[in-house]
């Protein structure tokens, strides 16, 4: 029941926002699309073909950038969407995407810090570390929300999983 509530509302969330389906064919499933087939493409190159592979990476590289300006931009509709009083928030997709353009920095960045640091957990045992980052998933939510990033921004989501990570965990699996 929990769990086929979150899909209902998620679903009836993604109908109340239309530029929603635009970010999630260009910004995600074609990004996703093209970086299965350029994984594919690139196991199937020979060490001659240096060159293509090194091209086929700056693609696959350019690609998962795209892929994180879509997450971004997702982050933005959200947001926007639970400001409105309506319930629906009505904007173009060029001010969107320029809006989610500010946070890629950040979300990325303090993906980066929060890897590292759960690896530093990790050697010590690994829950610790898989304890870290369920405490810190909420990080790009928290970015886009207040505008914080890096560690502070990895603090807020930690407080607000206090309670909340095993409920959390079996959702995600």
């Amino acid at each position: 029941r929990g769990t086929l509530s979150l899909i209902g509302s998620s679903w009836s969330f993604f109908q109340k926002q239309p530029i929603l389906l635009q970010i999630t064919i260009w910004m995600l499933f074609v990004p996703l699309l093209a970086i299965n087939e350029a994984k594919r493409r690139l196991q199937t190159l020979t060490a001659e073909m240096a060159q293509e592979k090194i091209v086929l990476s700056m693609v696959m590289l350019a690609l998962v950038l795209l892929l994180i300006w879509g997450v971004c931009a997702v982050l933005i509709v959200g947001k926007r969407l639970l400001a409105a009083k309506a319930g629906r928030s009505r904007s173009s997709l060029k001010v969107v995407m320029r809006e989610a353009r500010g946070i890629i920095i950040p979300i990325v960045l303090t993906g980066i810090v929060r890897t590292l640091i759960a690896a530093l957990w990790s050697l010590l045992f690994v829950i610790p570390g898989i304890v870290y980052l369920i405490r810190t998933s909420l990080h790009s939510i928290v970015i886009a929300e207040e505008n914080i990033a890096y560690l502070p921004a990895l603090q807020k989501s930690a407080e607000l999983m206090k309670g909340h990570a095993v409920r959390f965990l079996g959702r995600m699996i």
